[in-house]
């Protein structure tokens, strides 16, 4: 009996202890979750005493104990496959034949936008138009070419495996904001419509199933609207004519919807495009960030891409055609697929991973862009420029 209760009492110990001894000091990033890990805060923030502090020393320690990932996985396995309990946060939510959604409501906040509560009023409209109009008009007084770009959300397209439905008929709010494009004459790029008539032809489809992005086929299809669109903006230029492999693989570097719940990637298949990346350096190379020690295949091109987002804001691309336009693209991470479709049609091109504000037109006047294109998701539409 004694020896029982030792046992039980040293297993008790090495639980309580086991946290501490693998406290997670000097992690950056937490990479199944695609995040940074909380810091630890400052006593002290601009000679005030910071009144979140005791709130963020929790945050820390959530995020940084020993065995957190390990733990957080298992328990959200034991609810999905044992208890079949219902697969849910206020971050995402399982749908409908596996397919995954992201729902959070301090993050663009989808579950709205599916059931159109999200619709713009005068109000919002107006200051909407005077922001693309002041825009367009300060690009083309110094000689700058404007596009705009917005990303599907993924239930706009696939509504039909959204777990909560039907969706509610009439306009959206990307509707709201392209009649706002039409009215001013700016050139826009949003591919909902051709996306859906594209996906009853496409197996597998044109969203990953796990993922809140567009995959490597559906970003090659909306390169057709966009190709289309740089190509009439400048009628001189010689663009190359590039030909894209693509091959069917199955791989978990895609999926950041499940660890969102605790649960670990699955293995999804897609058509990847272009099937050996490094092929397409003929046409244009990186000048950062360095690709040089990734493997040719899409998956692990993808997967360096993935990568770096938390350590490099932007990256540029150099085309060995030097007569072609010089852009610079403000996107967010759906342009991360759209990217090898588009970086060849420029000589030059730099992206930088946030929206345009009006601090970034010095840079702009230095870098002599000829366009720049402005893409968002459309859960940030609104935001495409601020």
């Amino acid at each position: 009996m004694k020896r029982i209760r030792l046992t039980f009492i040293i297993t008790i110990f090495c639980i309580m202890i086991l946290p501490i001894l693998l406290f997670n000091r000097k992690g950056v990033v937490a990479q199944k979750e695609n995040r940074k890990l909380a810091v630890f805060p400052c006593v002290v923030q601009e000679s005030h005493l910071n009144q979140l502090f005791f709130s963020q020393c929790s945050s820390y320690l959530e995020d940084r104990f020993g065995g957190r990932e390990k733990l957080s996985y298992l328990a959200s396995k034991v609810r999905y496959k044992i208890l079949r309990a219902e697969v849910m946060n206020e971050k995402a939510i399982l749908g409908k034949d596996g397919w995954w959604f992201y729902i959070n409501a301090s993050d663009g906040a989808n579950l709205d936008d599916f059931y159109k509560r999200n619709l713009l009023n005068e109000n919002d409209i107006s200051s909407f138009r005077k922001k693309i109009s002041k825009t367009i008009k300060w690009c083309s007084e110094h000689g700058i070419k404007t596009m705009f770009i917005i990303g599907p959300n993924k239930h706009s397209v696939y509504e039909e495996f959204f777990p909560f439905g039907p969706r509610p008929s009439g306009i959206t709010r990307a509707d709201q904001i392209c009649s706002v494009f039409r009215e001013l004459g700016a050139d826009y790029v949003f591919p909902r419509d051709y996306m859906i008539s594209k996906k009853s032809d496409s197996e597998p489809p044109l969203y990953w199933e796990t993922d809140i992005h567009w995959n490597p086929l559906g970003a090659f299809y909306a390169s057709d609207l966009v190709k289309a669109h740089i190509k009439a903006l400048f009628p001189g230029a010689n663009f190359p004519a590039v030909e894209y492999e693509s091959e069917i693989i199955t791989s978990n570097v895609p999926g950041d919807i499940p660890p969102m719940l605790k649960l670990p990637r699955p293995r999804v298949t897609y058509k990847a495009i272009p099937k050996n990346w490094k092929k397409l350096q003929s046409v244009y190379t990186y000048e950062t960030p360095d690709m040089s020690s990734v493997g040719s295949s899409y998956d692990e091109f993808h997967g360096k891409l993935r990568d770096i987002i938390h350590d490099v804001n932007g990256m540029r691309t150099k085309n060995k055609d030097k007569s072609l336009p010089r852009a610079i693209v403000f996107r967010d991470s759906f342009f991360r697929a759209l990217e090898p479709f588009v970086s060849p049609m420029f000589s030059e091109t730099e992206y930088i991973w946030r929206q345009f504000s009006d601090s970034e037109k010095a840079h702009i006047l230095e870098y002599k862009p000829d366009i720049i294109i402005f893409e968002s998701v459309e859960r940030y539409a609104p935001d495409i420029v601020r």
